[in-house]
């Protein structure tokens, strides 16, 4: 599809001006989730920040810099849970995607799920990746870690939006 591409092109150019990934924006209803995944990129040692909020409408909140997140920075990319309350991860793709300001945003799912119908459908609606949760901290580590490498390297970030 030429104007999909087209579409991706664009990120990819605005992507590959960035030196690296400052700002991750965690969207995860469980505290005890959120708590391992901080505690895990602390622990790989890359630069960057990681914010949280707790269900897909403060994520909304937070990308559109409505209160009480009015003054937000945005962030690099969304890592997004799709199991939660109010507005489930795939209702905010849907979002996202339907919002001329967002709608390049990279989001990648970081899920318990592995159901590929989740996998599939979110990819369907934008996801750049899907991340399966693993439950031992060393290998959350180890994941995030992979996922740092891979998606603070400017080749690597203009190659996932082709």
């Amino acid at each position: 599809d030429g104007s999909q591409m087209e579409g991706n092109d664009a990120e990819a150019a605005r992507l590959a001006v960035a030196q690296n990934l400052n700002l991750k924006l965690l969207v995860d209803d469980n505290d005890d989730d959120v708590f391992l995944i901080t505690e895990a990129f602390a622990a790989c040692e890359q630069t960057c920040t990681l914010t949280s909020v707790q269900d897909g409408y403060e994520a909304l909140d937070y990308l559109r810099n409505q209160p009480p997140f009015s003054d937000a920075a945005p962030p690099d990319i969304v890592l997004l849970d799709i199991n939660m309350p109010r507005l489930d991860g795939f209702g905010v793709l849907e979002a996202l995607r339907q919002d001329d300001q967002l709608a390049d945003l990279p989001v990648v799912i970081l899920s318990t799920s592995e159901q590929h119908s989740d996998h599939d459908r979110a990819l369907k609606l934008g996801a750049r990746d899907c991340l399966h949760k693993p439950v031992g901290f060393d290998q959350l580590r180890e994941m995030l870690g992979r996922f740092l490498r891979h998606w603070g390297d400017d080749d690597n970030r203009a190659l996932k939006q082709a």
